[in-house]
């Protein structure tokens, strides 16, 4: 059997955008459409010249991000910023700096933002309910690809209480963060208050008059992680399977969020042995993650292939996928999760090489990477399992008996179905010494 961390990246998958920020929802009833022969309050201390350019740069930001030029976007806006002074439309503009750091994967930068734009709008306020829960949806957001999974709930609430102002027109931005919040509370293993929150989700997607695709998905499949945290399986993977089957390829739905529907099946096959579709399915999964216009990381998807390639004796192909995972998890804003489960990954795969020594770098690293919330467990308990393993042949007695005594503490604090299930990686041993002899 085999611990794989069944989750859904926040990043880029939920799909707020300026486009979306400014589609309809950012100019409701509570805020109208600017106009620049006007002076709202929201835009005292500007002047004219600067009201308008900020509306310039707007409308710019929006044609580079609807063609893909977010790097483009960015620019203009911080130039913009950069020029406006006391102005207090400088709030505006540093939240959709943040979003938009956000989206090309600079979280760091996109938290600065705006948390500029809020101490601005706290001084002489100038963001409507909208902007701010923008501005705390990037926060949660930050603090989730963190693995600070509690901080991000916080900022969540925030982002809901806002949203929930700005009136019917935003349901399909409450249907987004319910969702995220639901799979957060998944990956705390809180399985009540994901049920809730999905729950609320839902009921938001039905009060949208014009639902989109993405809301679907995202609500189907939130469904199907809570089944499979569930011990559900069959229902949830024939969830995944009927949301492939229309949208799988369907080129208007984001490859992201293609590239991770295409990944939940892929981990369904390896859960089930069906391990040479695991590994087409998560080849499919790398290949639309390479068209997504902005950059990600594929150090997650890169580790899941591996992994199925290593347990379908394919140790040649998995030590190339698994060597590209270990660098691109090197990245400085590389989830913590992501980062503890490629080095647990490639950890098992040198103790089926039997480079002990290596393999017990690459199992303390996953041991000390992220925190100790749920979130970490699984992943924890697999490192420190293996871990013991290395330990025992390298007559390392004592460390071997700690990690046994760490990883039975874990393995007690988690009671959903499928918690205990680790890499037989024995067989694996002999299968490549029996290739290499």
């Amino acid at each position: 059997m085999v611990v794989t961390p069944f989750s859904r990246g926040i990043n880029l998958l939920t799909g707020i955008t300026l486009g979306l920020l400014f589609g309809g929802v950012a100019y409701s009833a509570e805020t109208p459409n600017y106009d620049a022969n006007q002076t709202p309050g929201y835009a005292q201390g500007c002047s004219a010249a600067q009201a308008s350019n900020y509306r310039e740069s707007i409308n710019y930001a929006l044609q580079a991000e609807g063609s893909g030029h977010l790097a483009d976007a960015l620019q203009r806006l911080e130039t913009q910023a950069n020029s406006l002074g006391s102005c207090r439309l400088g709030a505006k503009l540093y939240v959709q700096i943040g979003l938009l750091e956000f989206r090309v994967g600079r979280y760091a930068d996109a938290e600065v933002a705006v948390e500029r734009a809020r101490g601005i709008h706290n001084k002489a306020p100038a963001l409507t309910s909208l902007e701010l829960g923008v501005s705390y949806f990037v926060t949660a957001s930050t603090a989730a690809i963190a693995g600070q999974h509690l901080a991000a709930i916080r900022a969540f609430q925030q982002t809901t209480g806002f949203f929930a102002r700005c009136g019917p027109q935003a349901h399909q931005l409450l249907t987004r963060v319910y969702s995220d919040m639901a799979m957060l509370y998944v990956q705390q293993h809180d399985l009540k208050a994901a049920e809730e929150m999905l729950n609320k989700g839902i009921a938001s997607e039905q009060q949208d008059t014009h639902p989109d695709a993405v809301q679907e998905i995202l609500i189907k499949d939130t469904l199907c992680h809570l089944e499979y945290h569930q011990g559900r399986m069959s229902d949830a993977m024939n969830v995944t399977r009927a949301l492939l089957g229309k949208y799988g390829t369907d080129t208007t739905i984001s490859p992201l969020l293609r590239a991770h529907l295409y990944e939940d099946y892929a981990t369904f096959c390896m859960r089930e042995d069906r391990l040479n579709d695991a590994v087409q399915y998560f080849k499919i999964s790398v290949d639309l993650e390479n068209e997504v216009p902005v950059p990600v990381s594929q150090a997650r998807t890169l580790a899941l292939l591996g992994r199925a390639q290593m347990l379908d004796s394919q140790l040649s192909d998995a030590e190339q996928t698994l060597t590209k995972a270990v660098n691109q998890a090197k990245a400085a804003d590389e989830n913590p999760i992501d980062h503890a489960l490629v080095s647990e990954t490639y950890g098992e795969f040198l103790i089926v090489k039997r480079h002990w020594n290596d393999a017990r770098t690459a199992l303390k690293e996953a041991v000390t990477d992220g925190n100790s919330s749920a979130a970490f467990a699984s992943v924890h308990i697999a490192a420190l399992i293996h871990l013991a393993d290395v330990d025992h042949h390298l007559h390392l007695k004592k460390e071997e008996k700690q990690s046994r005594r760490q990883a039975k503490l874990l393995q007690a604090g988690l009671q959903y179905p499928g918690a205990k299930d680790v890499v037989d990686i024995a067989t694996l041993r002999n299968s490549y010494t029996g290739d290499r002899h």
